[in-house]
Formats: C-alpha cells, structure tokens, sequence
C-alpha cells in the first residue's frame, strides 16, 4: 500500500486512531525543545503504543563523550 493509499483508507472521524495507525506506520518522529541554554534540543521519538487515550513514546538523549588512550 502507498503512502497515498494508505492516508485515503483512514477514517478521518476517529482522531485517536488516525494518529495510532499513523504513528504504527511512521513510528520515528522528531520532536524539537528549547534547552536551558535556550538551544533547540531535536531527539528522535519513537511511538510505542496507546492505551485508554494515552499515546506512549521512547526517546534517546545523545551526549557527547571524550575519550583519552593512555600509551
């Protein structure tokens, strides 16, 4: 099924469930914050699952790590 296909088969009057079957067949998504610092912060978000109306989503904070050898 095409993406186009797939967007036509939804049916538009169950909100929740045009995002579940959305985000089942998109489930990376990026969300944008802004820090402290006030930098944006994009992270990778993954969806997991809904349940009673609640949408469930994963994500992974990256940091940077310096790493010294001894010889």
């Amino acid at each position: 099924m095409t993406n186009l296909e797939f967007f036509q088969s939804l049916d538009y009057e169950d909100g929740l469930r045009v995002l579940t079957k959305t985000f089942d067949r998109f489930s990376l998504q990026y969300g944008t914050t802004l820090g402290l610092d006030g930098k944006p912060q994009i992270r990778p978000l993954a969806f997991k699952f809904e349940e009673d109306g609640v949408l469930y989503f994963d994500t992974v904070i990256f940091s940077s790590v310096s790493v010294t050898r001894k010889r």
